[in-house]
């Protein structure tokens, strides 16, 4: 096993811990909208599944990974990243928005949108020939 795998590997038990904390904290919402809590479990475990496709033996390339031009191309990464960077802003709109009876869902749904194009331009950039 090398550094990568090492890190990749403690990465996916964090999130296994913090979907666990997530879960148990939802048991007693405490005022809070248990589907906030679902979202905020949800993160954590799509994103230790997504580093976990790629720590896991199996093909010559383990998934989640491609090669380009040299180098490898975490692909998992933006995949996860495209899902739960939106879902990280909308929990925290939520949480700024608390207080308020109506959400400014012309905000959220901005924020998560842009979010969404700048990890699509990263992974094009990955993946582009041109240094």
């Amino acid at each position: 096993m090398d550094w990568q795998d090492f890190w990749h590997w403690l990465y996916v038990a964090g999130m296994a811990i913090g979907a666990t904390y997530f879960i148990l904290l939802g048991r007693n919402p405490r005022g809070i909208p248990r589907y906030e809590y679902l979202v905020a479990a949800f993160i954590p475990i799509w994103s230790g599944l997504a580093y976990l496709s790629m720590v896991l033996p199996g093909a010559v390339l383990e998934q989640g990974k491609i090669p380009v031009v040299g180098q490898v191309t975490h692909f998992a990464r933006y995949i996860d990243s495209v899902v739960t960077t939106p879902l990280l802003l909308l929990a925290l709109s939520w949480t700024a928005m608390h207080r308020h009876h109506k959400k400014d869902w012309t905000l959220i749904t901005s924020l998560m949108a842009t979010q969404v194009i700048v990890v699509v331009c990263g992974l094009v950039a990955d993946l582009s020939v041109v240094p």
